[in-house]
């Protein structure tokens, strides 16, 4: 029997071309089955916490839905344009919610991935803020007092965690995101379309069948 394809995507909840990635990867987890085994790694763009101006931050967005940026071309992944609504200060607080999740329930890790982009990218919440976290992993079922008691118990360990991924990303080589790293052998940089990515398995599946 061929082993699955092995896929470690690092990504950051709040990089659009990442949020076009996850949409694509996941409609290439559905297509092929259990010939792709995909896992979610952090790789932090933003670290560090900082208050951005609201003026500044709607025309970053914009750069959003430019020709050739990722609302044109991927159709999948929806955005909306910014309003007043309150950005979010840094990568880390859901990249740790990310990874309790994955201790939790670690079938429920990319739904969760997934519904931290589509809060921020479509609903414009505050994905660093703590409450709104909760509420969006709760939303996907997992359970919001047992989330809670482990972030609270177990914060800086987590925060460790995360950090050892984005290092682990270093050290492959991978200097941004999205990157998938196949079967620890082939890095593949950037948002690609699900034909290269399946192309690509499809290589690896015919070298090891």
């Amino acid at each position: 029997m061929t082993s699955p394809v092995r896929l470690d995507v690092w990504s950051d909840v709040l990089c659009p071309w990442c949020y076009v990635a996850d949409v694509r990867i996941d409609a290439l987890a559905d297509e092929l089955g259990d010939a792709v085994v995909v896992t979610w790694h952090t790789y932090l763009l933003q670290p560090e916490p900082r208050v951005k101006a609201l003026d500044s931050f709607r025309r970053y967005t914009q750069r959003w839905f430019v020709p050739g940026g990722p609302a044109e071309l991927e159709p999948a992944a929806e955005f909306r344009a910014w309003g007043d609504e309150r950005p979010p200060t840094h990568s880390v607080p859901a990249a740790i919610a990310v990874q309790a999740v994955s201790r939790l329930d670690g079938a429920a890790t990319p739904r969760v991935h997934r519904a931290l982009m589509h809060a921020y990218f479509v609903e414009h919440r505050d994905v660093s803020d703590r409450d709104v976290i909760l509420d969006v992993c709760a939303a996907c079922g997992i359970d919001r007092t047992a989330l809670q008691g482990l972030l609270r118990a177990h914060g800086a360990e987590l925060r460790e965690a995360v950090l050892a991924e984005h290092d682990a990303a270093l050290e492959h080589g991978i200097t941004a995101v999205p990157s998938v790293l196949v079967n620890d052998a082939l890095v593949i940089p950037g948002a690609q379309d699900v034909a290269t990515y399946r192309r690509i398995v499809e290589r690896v599946l015919a070298r090891t069948g």
